[in-house]
Parts: C-alpha cells; sequence; structure tokens
C-alpha cells in the first residue's frame, strides 16, 4: 500500500505532509480537494499537480496564473472543459495544448486566442500559416473599406480610405527564459530585469555611483528586417534609475552600442536587487498578475502581427481637422475616432485582443485620452501628441525608443 493510500486525509493537520501530498504526482483527485485553502504554496502545486479536479484547478488558475499554465495535464482539462479558453487565453500558448484546440482557435477564436496560438512554441505550421501577418492586415483594411463605404459624408470616407495608408507594421513579444550563465544570450532582444551585454569598453552604466536598471535591449539589424525598415545594426539599450513597477512614468537612459564593439567579450556586471519586486507572489498570495509573465522571462522572440493603425484623432491634421470633416467640435471628432477603432481593427491593442499588450515592436503608442491630458485646444493637444513614425519600441503602451536615438553613443 502506498503513503498516499495509507493516509488518513480527514484527520490532516500536519502542513509539511500537506505539502508532501500537493507536490506527490501519485496523490489521487478526491484526495487533492481536500488540500484545497490550505495556504498558498499548497494551492500553488495543486494548481499545478496532474491529477487536480477540474473545478480546483478553475477555482485556483486565476490567482496562480502562471503555475496553472505550467500544469502537465492542461490538454485533459482543456479537453474537459473548453471554455477554461475564455477564462485564460495563455493556456492556448503551452505546448501541450491539444493542436486540434490550436487549429479551431486559429479558424473560430477571437484575436486574443489567436495571438495566444502565435505565442505557443509547439504550433504546427499549418496552424502557424493561417494566421500571417497579411490575415491580420487584409482583415483591417476590409473593415476600414466598409466603415469607409457607410459614412454619409464623402469627406469623411475619404479620411478613413486616408487612414487605412496610415499603419506601421508590428511585433509582439513571445517571452523565452533566459539564461544569465548562457553568453549568446547577452545578445539577444530582452524586455524587463535582463540582462544585457555589457563589456570594458561599454560597461554597465551608473548614475550617482548606483548601476542602473536594465528595461530593454533590441538588435537593429533583427528589428529592421522585420520592421521593414533600415535601422543599421548593433544593440540599443534602455535603462533606468530604478526598476518601474509602472513603466509609465520615467526618463529612460538609451544608447547604441554599434556592431562593431559586440565583438569585445561581454563582461560581467553587477545585477541590481530585484527580489522587493520578484517575491510579490509570496507576500500577495498569487503568481503576480497574469500579463507579468516578462518579469520571469526576459528574453523576446519578436512575433509579426501585420500592420497597427494609429489613434485617429492624431490623424486629424492638415486637411483632415475636425472643423473641414464637418464637426462641431473636438468632442464630435473624438465620437468619430472612437467609431474606427470599433471596427474591429489593431489600433486600441487592448480593445483589439481583449487583454493588454503595452509591449511591442514598431506600430504606434496607445491611444490618447484627449480629457486625461486637460487639453481644451485642439492645435495645443495636436503639437503636444503629434502622430509619429518615430517608434521602434514602446512599453507599457508608450513609445520609448525611436529612429532618433540611433547613432548616439548615449542619449
Amino acid at each position: 500500500m502506498s503513503s498516499v493510500e495509507s493516509t488518513d486525509f480527514s484527520a490532516l493537520t500536519d502542513d509539511a505532509t500537506a505539502r508532501q501530498l500537493a507536490i506527490d504526482p501519485s496523490t489521487p483527485p478526491a484526495e487533492l480537494e481536500r488540500l484545497l485553502g490550505r495556504g498558498a504554496e499548497i494551492d500553488r502545486a495543486l494548481v499545478r499537480h496532474p491529477n487536480v479536479p477540474l473545478h480546483v484547478y478553475r477555482a485556483l488558475a486565476p490567482t496562480y496564473p502562471r503555475s496553472a499554465c505550467a500544469n502537465p495535464a492542461i490538454g485533459r482539462l482543456i479537453e474537459e472543459e473548453p471554455g477554461l479558453i475564455q477564462a485564460m487565453p495563455r493556456l492556448l500558448e503551452q505546448p501541450l495544448c491539444p493542436p486540434s484546440l490550436l487549429r479551431w482557435v486559429a479558424e473560430h477564436g477571437s484575436r486574443g486566442q489567436q495571438l495566444a496560438v502565435l505565442r505557443n512554441a509547439a504550433v504546427p505550421e499549418d496552424v502557424r500559416a493561417l494566421l500571417t501577418p497579411a490575415y491580420f492586415h487584409n482583415d483591417a483594411l476590409r473593415r476600414l473599406e466598409s466603415l469607409a463605404l457607410a459614412q454619409p459624408m464623402p469627406v469623411r470616407r475619404r479620411f478613413v480610405e486616408a487612414y487605412a495608408r496610415l499603419s506601421r507594421p508590428y511585433c509582439l513579444p513571445r517571452y523565452l527564459p533566459l539564461d544569465r550563465a548562457n553568453p549568446a544570450h547577452r545578445f539577444a532582444d530582452q524586455v524587463g530585469v535582463g540582462f544585457p551585454f555589457t563589456s570594458v569598453a561599454w560597461p554597465w552604466p551608473q548614475a550617482d555611483g548606483k548601476p542602473l536598471q536594465p528595461v530593454a535591449q533590441i538588435n537593429l539589424e533583427r528589428a529592421g528586417k522585420l520592421l521593414g525598415e533600415p535601422l543599421g545594426a548593433g544593440l540599443l539599450q534602455c535603462w533606468k534609475v530604478v526598476l518601474p513597477r509602472y513603466l509609465s512614468q520615467y526618463e529612460p537612459f538609451i544608447r547604441h552600442i554599434p556592431e562593431a564593439a559586440l565583438t569585445d567579450a561581454p563582461s560581467d556586471a553587477r545585477l541590481l536587487d530585484v527580489a522587493s519586486d520578484q517575491e510579490w507572489d509570496e507576500s500577495q498570495g498569487g503568481d503576480g498578475p497574469d500579463h507579468d509573465a516578462w518579469w520571469v522571462d526576459q528574453r523576446v522572440d519578436w512575433i509579426p502581427m501585420g500592420h497597427m493603425f494609429p489613434d485617429p484623432l492624431l490623424a486629424m491634421v492638415g486637411e483632415w481637422q475636425p472643423e473641414h470633416l464637418g464637426f462641431a467640435d473636438w468632442y464630435d471628432a473624438e465620437e468619430f475616432a472612437a467609431e474606427i477603432k470599433r471596427a474591429g481593427i489593431p489600433s486600441d491593442l487592448g480593445a483589439y485582443f481583449g487583454q493588454a499588450e503595452g509591449i511591442r515592436l514598431g506600430g504606434f503608442p496607445d491611444a490618447v485620452d484627449f480629457h486625461a491630458y486637460g487639453f481644451w485646444d485642439w492645435d495645443q493637444f495636436i503639437e503636444a501628441m503629434p502622430l509619429s513614425f518615430d517608434n521602434i519600441l514602446v512599453l507599457a503602451g508608450r513609445g520609448i525608443i525611436g529612429k532618433g536615438h540611433l547613432g548616439n553613443p548615449d542619449t
């Protein structure tokens, strides 16, 4: 008789025994259910357990998303309840997800679910072929064409047609583990607390005697090929004084390391202690926010997603100013811009994918909120928030690295 079979679960009071049972692959489903609610460590182990009952998994997955996605029985759980992917699209990113489900989602799923399929490293090639950049872009162009034809005024129809030509290529990240002992990973694209390239000639930057925090590293030659623009070569790096819990409010330090300097041996560098930001899963009883996996997996492989469109408000300049489009004021123009975004195009990516996608290569910064910036004058608004085709990297929805940083050793 196994230790699990001989255990009296009804009298179970020893937390150490409970933890052992929660990680024992032979513990049966009924006994795993009795362990539910015995603390964060045990609950996290339960949601990863291959024998976890479906209702226990469903209850714990929103609190421990990364642990839930690591369950080796994901295929069985999704087959028992396909609705799990509605609540947790990231399950589709797991290599154990059934290929038949990936294929169905590629053909019938939401944009957020389709993105999760593309982030699955094991997705079959015939499924990947259904979700090409051209697939997404042609769909957006068809939607804008229909919207243009539906406009009651010729000038607004022409505006929508002109707006459809303002798109830029963009890519979204697939997160990969970063091995700090692997020298090749020092040259990889990184987002978050990574381990970027440094050398004797290009040391780890400091401010007031303190090492800066790495925020991003982009290989310009690869980025140029993905975006279809000549960006040159070398590495573009972004650094910060301290690790930002929220990336929307800081002034970055950016430098361009030329390609010739990349032949130098990577130097060892002092990494900042980020324990206070990495340990919130323990202190708050969960795995952290579902979309903050990049705090752990900092290496990035970029997925081409077609073309992104700017905030329509920022395109209303020159001949397309609100008064020329027949709007009485900018409130009416703002509603028209919202109508364009509701057409189902990748302009507001949060709405398009049904989830926050604030990190991207290329494209445009996030849509702006006219009222949030406190503007009362249209010209002042357009001057402060110009439409820019300069963007290379967006973090937290904000354009962080642009073409203006190319060639500047320190910016």
